[in-house]
């Protein structure tokens, strides 16, 4: 895959969301062990398909803060493609976020005051 600058200056939000969300998660929660902090990738390939020398993109990513399944994005126009993938990246991380807020929440609530059983 031949990727030119104004291509990779276009996977420049794609890749601070991703990747800013995975800093701010390692940074807010240390771990001892480097498999435990959270990682992503974000693959991008040109693809042809038919004979039109047109390329169609994808972008793949891999982020557990956007989902346990890696997510996969097409379209013959990468801007739109990744504006697409940012939007719906973003709020997928956004949502993880609260989730795992919630489950600490309630795991320090249970652990201070404990259940009576």
């Amino acid at each position: 895959m031949m990727m030119n600058a104004m291509s990779t200056d276009q996977l420049a939000p794609l890749r601070s969301i991703v990747f800013g969300a995975i800093d701010a998660w390692n940074t807010n929660h240390p771990q001892a062990l480097h498999s435990r902090r959270e990682r992503g990738c974000v693959n991008v390939a040109q693809v042809y398909a038919d004979a039109s020398g047109a390329p169609t993109y994808t972008i793949t990513i891999v982020c557990a803060l956007a989902g346990p399944a890696p997510l996969t994005f097409h379209g013959h126009d990468l801007a739109a493609t990744v504006e697409h993938a940012c939007v719906t990246v973003e709020r997928r991380i956004e949502h993880e976020l609260r989730g795992r807020a919630l489950k600490v929440s309630e795991y320090e609530a249970e652990r201070k005051y404990g259940v009576a059983v």
